[in-house]
This record gives C-alpha cells, structure tokens and sequence, in this order.
C-alpha cells in the first residue's frame, strides 16, 4: 500500500527486489510510461460494506441488497489468495453466512439485506478486513 500514487510508481520503477516481481507481468508494469493506477472497477473500499451493514443493522433494512458485497469481496478474494488467508477463505466459504450473503448477490435478482442479517454479516466481514489488514505492507 502507498500513500500517494506518485510512490506506488516509484516503486513500480525501482530496483528493490521484491514479491511481485515473481507475476510474470511485472516487467509490464514496471517498464511502462503508463501511471499503474488502479481503474475505478478496481478500487475497493472494505470499510465502505462495514458502514452499510451497520446502517442495515440499525434499521436500514429492505435498503440495500446482497450485490453490495460483489465489489469488495472480488478485491478480498484476490488479496486473501495472493497473500494466503486461509481464514478470509473460511470466512467467504459458501457454508457460512457472509459466504451465504455473498452468493445471493451474485444470482439475480438479488435478496435486499436483512436488518437480524446485517450484525453476524458485520462481525464476519470486519474480520476478514482485520485479515487483509494484518497482510498489506505500507510503503514511504
């Protein structure tokens, strides 16, 4: 993670070795002119799904519906696989309930969110946040 995207490119252009230069696109990214900026599809805010479910949970019901996990929990699934979270795994596992929440988003038309739901639906995601916290590693 980099505060500015001006440092996110320095490091793309910089010579400290490091794991992502194992991807095989890496001499892509690291000898492009092209800024390597995220698009907006793939931006993800987790603590953005934490604020709804609250909401939810407190009454916002009928509001909002599953297809709010599909974004975060596409950038989840990829940072949990590239960094080894087994836990984030078990936590989006379709036996447990955010895996449950999760896959009702995913079948049209989606189910809106239920206010007894939102609090365990909550607690779940704020763990797998907690995982993917406890992985990155912030750079200067």
């Amino acid at each position: 993670m980099f505060d500015t995207p001006e440092d996110l490119v320095r490091f793309c252009r910089g010579t400290e070795a490091h794991d992502l230069m194992e991807i095989a696109s890496w001499p892509e990214v690291a000898d492009t002119d092209v800024p390597p900026l995220p698009s907006d599809q793939d931006r993800y805010d987790l603590t953005e799904l934490t604020e709804v479910l609250s909401e939810v949970a407190d009454g916002a019901a009928g509001l909002v519906d599953h297809q709010a996990f599909a974004q975060p929990v596409e950038g989840v699934r990829d940072l949990a696989e590239y960094a080894g979270l087994t836990r984030v795994d078990e936590l989006l596992a379709p036996s447990s309930g955010l895996g449950q929440a999760v896959a009702r988003g995913e079948t049209p038309p989606s189910a809106p969110l239920r206010q007894e739901d939102a609090g365990e639906l909550r607690r779940q995601w704020d763990e797998v946040v907690i995982q993917i916290g406890g992985a990155l590693v912030f750079r200067d």
